[in-house]
């Protein structure tokens, strides 16, 4: 396409922009392309002129969005599929991979039917889309993942993915690790109340950028892909910010703090929309990485401790993650097998960095002013 070819040509795209990274979408259905503008905001854009400088690019990477019903999908479900290994400690199946060529990969989601085709530039995800919007959301980013990753810099470790929340928080970049159910995204949410911006909800991109002074440390940037929060109704409950997601709150509130937290439910929070001050930023400098190492049932006070990860590498498990199915390499090359993360890599990665560890019961308010109390101390 050039740029004199009309502009209804382009009228059913976007273009989602997020920190030098662009993707273009394609779709015909309108329901879609709102259910995207919803989620992305001021990143994503129907502006005819970005759109076709975007595509006038070389390998411009492209997303087509097609509403199929199952049983248009019949011969894609016949190929001989193979399931992707879970991390440890997941069960069930969740993905299944067939790759067309080493850059050229279809998977199916097992649990929604949705197939989703991974391409360096000609990307596809067919299915019942609308009912799945997460799962297309969920493709567009790991998009944006896999180029944050493939972009380290020269001389420096290799970026790595953190399993990680994070947030600008009285000026400085907090990134928050802990365990499965350990309340990263519920401390997280908490400090945003009186943050300055929101990075991430789970998934964080750490990078080692050269100084101009080559006499000091290269920083540590923390990268945020922009996953929103599912959180449970013990977090809902719990934060004024977050009232009016919850249905039937004072059902909720009579129930026990195990109760609460023993519920399998999860609620989507549109950060923008419950924290109007605190917009999304695409980066920060990494001041303090917290890891969560508390217990609900502990009976010693909430403290903020030092953390030397070098000696206590075991730490490492609570940050590390697997870039899953859809990463691609800077080559294109969709790796066959799960790659699992290096722990020196981390290590080296994390070389020199501030690094914390909440011990105790856990307290939110505690918590926030055992923080409080570090950054008053440091600054």
């Amino acid at each position: 396409m050039t740029a004199d070819q009309p502009a209804d040509q382009t009228s059913a795209t976007q273009l989602i922009r997020l920190a030098g990274w662009q993707l273009l979408i394609r779709a015909q259905d309108a329901r879609l392309r709102q259910q995207l503008a919803d989620y992305f905001g001021p990143h994503i854009t129907d502006d005819q002129q970005a759109i076709v400088a975007h595509l006038q690019q070389d390998n411009a990477p492209c997303l087509t969005l097609h509403l199929s019903a199952s049983e248009q999908l019949t011969q894609l479900y016949a190929l001989p599929f193979q399931d992707w290994q879970r991390e440890p400690g997941k069960q069930g199946r969740k993905e299944a991979i067939y790759d067309l060529s080493p850059s050229d990969r279809l998977v199916h989601k097992v649990r929604t039917g949705l197939i989703l085709w991974q391409h360096p530039t000609q990307l596809r995800a067919m299915g019942d889309l609308l009912a799945h919007p997460n799962q297309v959301i969920n493709f567009i980013l790991s998009q944006y993942l896999s180029w944050r990753l493939n972009q380290s810099a020269p001389n420096q470790p290799t970026n790595q993915l953190g399993h990680c929340a994070a947030l600008r928080y009285r000026d400085y970049g907090i990134a928050i690790a802990g365990f499965s159910g350990g309340g990263k995204s519920t401390l997280m949410l908490h400090l945003l109340r009186e943050g300055d911006a929101f990075i991430s909800n789970d998934r964080i991109v750490l990078q080692r950028m050269v100084n101009q002074d080559q006499a000091d440390q290269p920083k540590l940037i923390c990268y945020g892909i922009p996953k929103q929060p599912r959180v449970n109704p013990g977090t809902l409950l719990n934060n004024p910010a977050l009232s009016g997601i919850l249905p039937d709150p004072a059902r909720y509130a009579a129930l026990s703090e195990s109760a609460l937290r023993a519920l399998e439910e999860k609620y989507d929070v549109m950060v923008a929309g419950h924290f109007p001050n605190q917009p999304y930023q695409a980066s920060t400098p990494l001041d303090l990485l917290i890891i969560l190492d508390w217990q609900a049932n502990a009976t010693e006070p909430t403290l903020l401790v030092p953390l030397n990860i070098q000696a206590e590498p075991k730490y490492l498990s609570a940050i590390m993650k697997s870039a899953g199915p859809f990463y691609q390499n800077a080559q294109g090359v969709t790796p066959t097998q799960p790659q699992s993360p290096n722990p020196q890599d981390y290590l080296r990665l994390l070389q020199g960095s501030t690094i914390m560890r909440l011990t105790g019961k856990i307290d939110f308010h505690a918590a926030k002013t055992a923080i409080d109390a570090y950054i008053t101390q440091h600054n």
